[in-house]
């Protein structure tokens, strides 16, 4: 395998023409540009394009054979030339194969500009304003065969502390000539930040500097604002009730959204003709859907539904801002009929059984701890419709050296049509318990199978071992179980 080059998307300007280069390494697409700017003024259309399709020698030398890993050496053919390989990596043989190496000698060949040094992160007195300076020796482009452009990388995570494991990669965020960068509302609160930068010439470069402090904004992450765009598309009936599906998009937010709260509820006329409402639902979907199943709505009826965004900081649960729309299944009056299920001889909905109610793993997200609920129905009768499930869980006894007094219990439910559900709101070293019942969507009888477990939540210390670098779970305020 290839070590491949981290995929990029800069969109530059050549003779007045934007254009998108997508799937090439940031320093490469940089020395091109630097390089196109000496063709012309403005430079042809075009030489970025040939210059990314020429294979280009690195400057520097290849390591010695006798100093490569075991991994380095690899008994493999994994490129052709300096082109293939990332960063400022060269093509090199070795005594087994050739791979993509660390170039060497980078700071005596000559005609590459220097290394920028004196890297700074300041923050505007305004906040969310950031400005990213560092320090070039002022020489003549000739020196370089170009005029020298500066590449500003950054990599980022979110929490409270700064955790060197749990950042993200490096991505491009700015190109330029200049020795600064103003950065305006791109920098979030509630993520640390690194910084990076190198100076590229159509010679080459010598690389990136060495990261800069940690950064983060001194103000606080705001809660997430109101899901946008919320919309009922078409609707269809099954069993005299109309069904559809609500939709939003993410709201602004500070913080990576880690779950939504769907309400729905059917309104009443009331006293004083005011509309109330006689029940609301609630059902929590995953951050990363923004979509919502509405069934078992009544024709002729008026609804209203709302979204909520959460996300978490550290321990702390930011709570956004509702948005809301009226719902009036009266305008859905031609709708299309769906089959419904199979019933039994009695006349009542025969549930399958639940069978291998397992965790199927527990994990880290987004600051939050999840455990992956799994189950395998057998259905007794051939189910038309989808089955319903309700999950529910309650908590019991949590150890731990810092749990000194008996910590309440809880009781979540969920309700699922999948046979699988990502319990959340859970705690380090606690003992859980689960049951899993089919429910019939329609109000009628039904022959109840539950299936239940019991299971206890490890400490953060060996979720942190096993969770990937990008997200792990900052344990400094955590201990081991009992």
């Amino acid at each position: 395998m290839t070590r491949t080059a981290v995929a990029f998307v800069l969109l530059s300007i050549v003779a007045g023409h934007k254009y998108q280069l997508e799937e090439y390494d940031s320093l490469r697409v940089t020395r091109c540009t630097a390089a196109c700017r000496t063709v012309a003024s403005p430079p042809k259309e075009g030489c970025v394009d040939s210059c990314l399709t020429d294979d280009y020698v690195k400057p520097g030398f290849c390591p010695n054979g006798s100093s490569l890993s075991v991994f380095d050496a690899a008994c493999i053919n994994a490129c052709h030339s300096d082109s293939e390989c990332s960063g400022t990596e060269k093509c090199c043989s070795h005594s087994c194969g050739v791979t993509c190496q660390q170039a060497q000698g980078l700071d005596a060949v000559p005609g590459l500009p220097p290394l920028p040094t004196n890297l700074s992160v300041t923050e505007r007195r305004r906040g969310r304003t950031v400005v990213v300076e560092w320090f070039a020796e002022p020489q003549e482009a000739s020196t370089f065969g170009s005029p020298v452009l500066y590449l500003l990388e950054e990599r980022h995570h979110v929490g409270r502390h700064f955790a060197a494991a749990r950042l993200s990669n490096w991505v491009p965020r700015h190109r330029s000539s200049r020795t600064n960068v103003t950065l305006k509302n791109s920098v979030r609160p509630g993520h640390w930040y690194q910084f990076r930068v190198a100076a590229i010439s159509a010679n080459g470069t010598r690389g990136f500097t060495q990261p800069s402090d940690p950064f983060t904004l001194s103000v606080a992450p705001k809660a997430p604002g109101p899901p946008l765009k919320l919309s009922v598309g078409s609707m269809v009936r099954q069993n005299r009730t109309l069904r559809g599906e609500l939709t939003w998009e993410a709201p602004v937010s500070d913080l990576p959204i880690q779950r939504y709260k769907v309400f729905w509820s059917r309104q009443l006329q009331g006293a004083a003709s005011s509309l109330i409402s006689v029940l609301v639902n609630h059902q929590t979907v995953p951050g990363n859907i923004m979509k919502f199943a509405l069934k078992h709505l009544e024709p002729e009826s008026l609804y209203f539904l709302q979204v909520q965004a959460f996300a978490h900081f550290g321990h702390e649960r930011l709570k956004g801002e509702k948005a809301a729309i009226l719902l009036n299944t009266s305008d859905y009056k031609n709708v299309s009929e769906i089959n419904t299920g199979s019933h039994d001889g009695n006349g009542k909905r025969s549930a399958g059984q639940i069978e291998r109610l397992r965790v199927q793993k527990i994990y880290w997200n987004h600051g939050q701890l999840l455990a992956r609920l799994v189950w395998t129905p057998t259905p007794t009768v051939k189910e038309v419709s989808s089955p319903r499930y309700t999950v529910t869980w309650w908590s019991g006894q949590c150890q731990g050296p810092s749990v000194t007094t008996p910590q309440p219990h809880s009781q979540l439910a969920a309700t699922t049509e999948v046979s699988q559900y990502d319990l959340y709101d859970l705690s380090f070293c606690c003992k859980y318990r689960v049951a899993v019942r089919e429910t019939n969507p329609g109000g009628g009888s039904i022959h109840q199978h539950e299936a239940t477990l019991i299971f206890v939540t490890p400490a953060c210390s060996d979720l942190q071992a096993t969770s990937p670098t990008e997200d792990k779970p900052d344990c400094s305020q955590s201990s081991s179980c009992l």
